[in-house]
């Protein structure tokens, strides 16, 4: 998770410095550590490409400081432990540390700290509820912000602890509009609206009530709590007219299914789904509605009116 050396301060780089590939130890029968396995070149080249950030980046100073607490974190954990000042973090001593950070930093309200520290506050209540442990990227952005070891934290030691005086939070600047800027609220005559509605149940191709507020520009559910009875009637017509649509839809295709099977059947064939497919066209086949039952009826029917 580090982007900077702590000790160089100089970037790190996940690529070669000469053939510029990435990755490429996985495919290699053997590997050198130092060396890349791509074109067998030092990893550790003076002139790697990227070069040195700049010292006075704010990204770079954070990068740099999140490899310091790492780096000391990782340094406790290596050395033996012994009777006195052990190393030893505590799940519940570091949840116990994070409700005190939130007191001292943002009086308490979760989501205030949240927002310092980048995460949403879903993700604080979650930590407060559950007691879980926290990912490193966590606990890293808990340290940098709030101005506390890593090593400390994760043992919850906070005796000589005390809120930072300058914030390190990287707010986020939201432009909002003026206030002047925003939509002013509309006055509906309702009365017009209702007129507008009747002339919508007179027409002879129904509307759905979303074309219809879409048109007089506003929101369906102010139809249905202010013209109730007209919205309904719309809701309720548009319904009909769909099922009717969907009916004689049927129809078509039936009589059109129908034709097939009686032309399969006379030429001594059995009727089936691929015999009718060649007849029809495919959309035909996937708009009917259960295919299998109505090409056997219409098969029986095609065979019955032969016999008469």
């Amino acid at each position: 998770m580090n982007k900077v050396c702590a000790t160089h301060g100089v970037e790190l780089l996940a690529r070669c410095p000469h053939c510029d590939k990435s990755n490429v130890r996985h495919t290699a029968n053997f590997v050198v550590p130092g060396w890349c396995t791509s074109c067998d070149h030092f990893l550790g080249s003076k002139h790697a490409r990227g070069g040195q950030p700049k010292t006075s980046d704010a990204h770079y100073q954070l990068h740099k400081e999140q490899a310091v607490h790492v780096g000391q974190l990782l340094a406790a954990l290596s050395t033996p432990a012994g009777p006195v000042g052990a190393f030893v973090p505590e799940l519940g001593a570091l949840h116990n540390a994070i409700e005190k950070l939130i007191d001292g930093m943002d009086g308490g309200v979760a989501a205030h700290f949240a927002r310092r520290l980048g995460v949403t506050k879903s993700t604080v209540h979650h930590w407060k509820s559950s007691h879980s442990a926290l990912s490193m990227d966590a606990l890293v952005r808990i340290a940098i912000h709030c101005n506390v070891p890593l090593i400390n934290l994760v043992q919850g030691k906070l005796q000589a602890w005390c809120p930072p005086s300058e914030s390190r939070q990287l707010t986020l600047q939201l432009d909002y509009p003026p206030r002047s800027a925003y939509r002013p609220r509309r006055e509906h005559d309702w009365l017009a609206i209702r007129q507008y509605l009747h002339e919508e149940l007179k027409r002879s191709v129904p509307r759905s009530l979303t074309e219809i507020a879409k048109a007089l520009d506003m929101d369906e559910r102010y139809l249905y709590i202010h013209a109730t009875v007209e919205a309904r009637q719309l809701g309720d017509r548009y319904v009909r007219h769909l099922r009717e649509r969907t009916l004689n839809a049927q129809v078509e295709i039936h009589r059109e299914l129908g034709q097939a099977c009686a032309t399969i059947l006379a030429s001594g064939v059995g009727v089936t789904v691929e015999q009718v497919g060649r007849l029809v066209d495919a959309k035909t086949l996937n708009a009917t509605r259960n295919l299998y039952t109505v090409l056997s009826d219409l098969a029986a029917q095609a065979t019955n009116d032969d016999r008469v």
